[in-house]
């Protein structure tokens, strides 16, 4: 990144902070949707700060002899980037897509459940333990029971049900998501996967980090994910303000970070394919 685009991803994180901090003081836990909301939110911003620290430079003195060693990581940047798009698409899947009551609390349920289902799985390795999946299996059958009286849950086919209770909460791919959300296909797509690659140790990805041999190939590699990171931020904002009327107040606050999210949201909407016709199916809609 240049200085401005340096700049850009700064101010894009200060709005970001700004909007979440426009909520300080305020009982969230009155509604425990906005309580996860607020925390989905909170874990996003983490990721996108510490992609900035990544990208700016790894500098470890005290493990060689001086002067140590200062990369530019470019295998832990993408993985990072990731997970924040993650954080966001979740934060839009759950919180922002739903289009009526019924269909925001199944999916609140379903992501809910979802968590607690996974911890079920893990090994007991300690009376602590074995105490808190007691504890997590009391709130699962409570959160079983307002999924089973959910008219959204109870219109599923039994197959599609019984994977929700199992924890798939997700009905749709994370590019589907992406789509639903007004990424382009470039974004959704092409560079989801260019960051599951580096995720998951693809041998594309390690020839990728072999060949940035100089602290200029290292930060031409990272351009692409950082500026994902920045129509993530935009977007995030939008739907963190259209949630919280107090986050728009302090957006509207400060018109020159708002007209910047506003630019990230278009870069990330230009050239929008159609959807394909496979994900036109039951399946496929998000």
């Amino acid at each position: 990144m240049d200085k401005r685009e340096k700049q850009e991803y700064v101010k894009l994180l200060d709005v970001l902070y700004r909007v979440m901090q426009a909520l300080e003081g305020e009982p969230l836990d009155a509604d425990r949707r906005y309580y996860d909301a607020e925390g989905l939110v909170t874990k996003f911003f983490m990721h996108a700060a510490s992609a900035l620290y990544l990208y700016r430079g790894t500098i470890i003195t005290d493990l060689l002899p001086p002067p140590g060693i200062n990369f530019g990581d470019v295998a832990s940047v993408p993985v990072v980037v990731r997970a924040a798009i993650e954080a966001f698409l979740t934060f839009h899947y759950v919180f922002i897509a739903p289009s009526c009551d019924e269909e925001r609390e199944f999916r609140y349920l379903s992501w809910k459940a979802g968590g607690f289902a996974d911890r079920q799985r893990f090994p007991i390795l300690s009376a602590k333990g074995e105490r808190v999946l007691d504890d997590d299996r009391r709130l699962l059958d409570e959160l079983h029971n307002e999924l089973q009286s959910n008219p959204v849950f109870q219109e599923l086919r039994s197959k599609e049900q019984t994977k929700i209770l199992k924890g798939r909460w997700r009905r749709h791919s994370w590019k589907q998501i992406g789509r639903a959300a007004g990424l382009a296909g470039a974004y959704a797509e092409t560079m989801y996967e260019v960051l599951s690659g580096y995720a998951h140790s693809s041998s594309l990805s390690v020839l990728q980090i072999k060949q940035a041999d100089t602290r200029e190939k290292q930060r031409e590699l990272m351009e692409a994910p950082m500026g994902t990171v920045k129509i993530a931020m935009a977007n995030v904002i939008d739907g963190y303000c259209a949630l919280f009327p107090k986050a728009k107040e302090a957006l509207l606050a400060a018109p020159e970070g708002k007209a910047l999210a506003e630019i990230w949201l278009d870069v990330g909407r230009r050239d929008l394919e159609c959807i394909d016709e496979a994900d036109d199916t039951p399946e496929g809609k998000v």
